[in-house]
């Protein structure tokens, strides 16, 4: 593990930074968009512009109607955050 000794704040911020995240829908990933749509942790919050749901990875291929099911609900619930 790399830990810094001390952190300096940027005396003008340089705008907030953006970024995607994994998400598979679970409640990890639910936490991550969620965080980061809330003013909490400033200095480590992201702009989230997506989430990126991979089928195949935590869903197998051959379940398609489950991976569709999983997508649509997210997209609903992250929608709201």
């Amino acid at each position: 593990m790399v830990q810094a000794d001390t952190e300096k704040e940027l005396e003008k911020p340089l705008g907030q930074p953006q970024a995607i995240s994994a998400f598979s829908g679970g409640l990890d990933s639910f936490f991550t968009a969620f965080r980061h749509s809330q003013d909490v942790h400033r200095r480590k919050k992201h702009n989230l512009l997506a989430g990126l749901m991979i089928h195949g990875l935590d869903i197998p291929i051959s379940q398609e109607d489950v991976f569709t099911r999983a997508l649509k609900k997210s997209t609903i619930i992250v929608s709201t955050i």
